[in-house]
């Protein structure tokens, strides 16, 4: 491992092994000796390289396991469990606890649980209907203080680490990103990272980039510990400890802040080999924020959290779970998930089983939501309800990105549905004619989501006769018109009004900065949306509709209404209730009495682009320029 050397001043006491004789409970209110932890710690890593050397055959996790089985026979330890094949947390009779965790690292040295892929992995997420609530505060904190190149506990190479930072800018460059990385020089680093984490509620977006153990994750603040050349005293530990950040040694005792060992094995048959005793002196131990920490801090009524990290979803205070020897073991927590909602954050992503456990985070799924939720809340402007869900609106798992860690672990949302970023105007105001008009983002184009009702000086034509007249014999007489639908104004409000399309060609149709789409503007609206099949239900007004009304979910946004059309061959109207059709503004270069329109209808679901003859009436949508 790779750390400075400036402040040996935290480096605590030698190596003591645990005595095997019987001794009196300590007090848990008494006595607390950040010692015993590091002490414990230094005997259970050693024991842990005496079992696995000990028998050819065994995993990583039954190493474990049997080192648990052992420390839980010690005099000093009130109780002591082993989680999957991931770590041992044991309480002391002080009443102070501590962990050892197993590390996994792949050919490349990075962690296979929560770090490893090369690149984050894009998945493509579901639009969905502008929030009701908006998130203004662009402000992000990406905690990763697990960055190095050669470090075996990382989750990112350094070439990796601005990744995310640098999409977020791309996206939208208001947004301040902040990151916090284990290679933030020496010097008062232990102060800034906690300092960094007690802020969050400064933040509009936190993304928690570390280990998890379900109550707590770690930082990258440590000390050397149980060397014999520095002074192993108390008061030394204490001394070494506030060296750092002052305050932080009662803040361990009072529970804040746990202390976690981390063995680094790669992922080989020939694990034994990384157990190297001299590679392993002096052990260096990380703080822990514990659930207890996180609930102290101020709360985070106008922050989205992004618990990236193995057990953020833990809920359970206690679990049963079978020890080696037979018979089971109550497991206690104060659940990580439980602390983080205590601070009322707009939203807390985590990994969750529906029990209310959680798991290891596989490195390509943590690093796919990482990326695809942040995509998602800041260039999609999707609101908190959809940002963590496939197309199909399903929550992401990692078998979705091949992950073998914990496949079947969803990715859920805890807190509200309905935020998302103010990108996107809720409404616009015509200053022509005092209309005010609905608004959708989808992708990256915004939209009048009703059809337009603007009259302009544009003829109104309430006449069959007289609209059909336009035709003149396949001699088409090029006036902008407009009707109401069954000339009713009535219908205005909720269907607008139909026009030709010389309405659309004078130009003015639409309000300044906004214009009538062209036919490929309105092809990449339907791509976004996944094609004609699965746009024209995203599209579609869940009411309103003549049944079946197939496939219409709305999720869009664009709410389409069945306006119906005008016919140029007689005047008449027709199918309103069954179809909406709006104007594009491109007109065919071969046959120039037509141009596109997009069509949708009550069945099928799907949308089509299509060309129709220029005195038709139809409705008309303007988006954004």
């Amino acid at each position: 491992m790779r750390h400075s050397f400036q402040h040996l001043a935290t480096a605590v006491f030698a190596t003591i092994l645990i005595g095997c004789g019987s001794v009196e409970p300590i007090d848990a209110d008494s006595n607390k000796k950040v010692s015993e932890v590091l002490r414990t710690l230094d005997t259970v890593r050693k024991k842990f390289v005496e079992v696995a050397k000990s028998d050819a055959n065994i995993t990583p996790g039954e190493a474990l396991a049997r080192t648990q089985e052992w420390l839980s026979e010690q005099p000093e330890i009130l109780r002591s469990f082993a989680m999957d094949d991931a770590f041992i947390k044991f309480t002391l009779r002080s009443g102070l606890e501590g962990y050892f965790t197993i590390n996994l690292t792949g050919p490349d040295g990075l962690s296979l649980a929560r770090g490893g892929a090369s690149a984050p992995t894009a998945i493509p997420l579901t639009p969905q209907v502008r929030a009701e609530h908006v998130l203004k505060n662009k402000k992000v904190l990406i905690y990763s203080p697990f960055v190095s190149d050669d470090w075996r506990a990382s989750l990112y190479k350094l070439s990796e680490a601005e990744v995310i930072a640098t999409k977020i800018k791309g996206y939208d460059p208001e947004f301040e990103v902040t990151n916090v990385y284990k290679d933030d020089p020496d010097d008062g680093k232990q102060a800034r990272e906690i300092k960094a984490l007690e802020s969050m509620g400064d933040y509009g977006l936190v993304i928690l980039n570390t280990h998890g153990l379900p109550d707590g994750f770690f930082t990258t603040s440590w000390v050397y510990g149980l060397d014999r050349r520095f002074d192993t005293t108390e008061a030394a530990i204490k001394e070494g400890i506030d060296y750092k950040r002052p305050g932080t040694y009662d803040q361990i005792q009072e529970g804040y802040f746990k202390f976690a060992y981390y063995t680094n094995l790669a992922n080989t048959l020939n694990w034994r080999e990384f157990l190297d005793e001299k590679s392993m002196d002096p052990p260096v131990y990380y703080l822990v924020v514990t659930s207890q920490f996180i609930r102290s801090i101020p709360r985070l009524e106008n922050t989205v959290v992004l618990g990236n990290m193995c057990y953020s979803g833990w809920n359970l205070s206690q679990v049963l779970r079978p020890k080696l020897g037979g018979g089971n073991v109550t497991i206690e927590y104060e659940p990580i998930r439980e602390a983080f909602l205590s601070r009322n954050p707009i939203a807390y992503y985590a990994y969750a089983y529906p029990s209310g456990e959680s798991a290891k985070v596989g490195n390509a799924f943590a690093k796919a939501m990482e990326d695809s939720l942040t995509r998602a809340l800041i260039s999609d402007l999707d609101s908190t309800g959809g940002a963590h869900k496939n197309a199909d609106e399903t929550e992401f798992t990692g078998e979705q990105v091949g992950e073998r860690v914990s496949p079947d672990l969803p990715f859920k949302l805890f807190g509200a549905d309905n935020y998302s970023y103010d990108d996107c105007l809720d409404e616009i105001y015509d200053v022509r004619d005092g209309q005010t008009y609905k608004v959708v983002c989808i992708g990256d184009q915004v939209w009048m989501a009703e059809n337009l009702r603007y009259r302009g000086n544009i003829q109104e034509i309430t006449d069959n006769a007289a609209w059909k007249s336009l035709w003149n014999d396949g001699n088409p007489i090029e006036e902008p018109a407009w009707s109401y639908y069954n000339n009713d104004p009535a219908n205005d409000k909720l269907y607008g009004k139909l026009y030709n399309w010389h309405a659309v060609h004078k130009g003015d149709l639409c309000p300044s900065g906004w214009h009538v789409p062209s036919n490929d503007e309105w092809g990449v609206l339907i791509s976004f949306l996944g094609g004609k099949t699965k746009a024209g239900g995203k599209m579609k007004s869940a009411d309103g509709w003549t049944p079946p009304n197939s496939l219409a979910t709305n999720s869009s946004g664009f709410t389409g209404l069945p306006g119906g059309l005008r016919s140029i061959s007689d005047g008449t109207f027709f199918e309103v209730g069954m179809t909406a059709v709006w104007w594009s503004s491109t007109e065919k270069t071969v046959d120039t009495d037509q141009a596109f329109h997009v069509r949708l209808t009550h069945s099928p679901g799907f949308v089509d682009q299509m060309d129709g003859n220029k005195l038709t009436g139809m409705s008309c949508r303007c988006v954004k320029d």
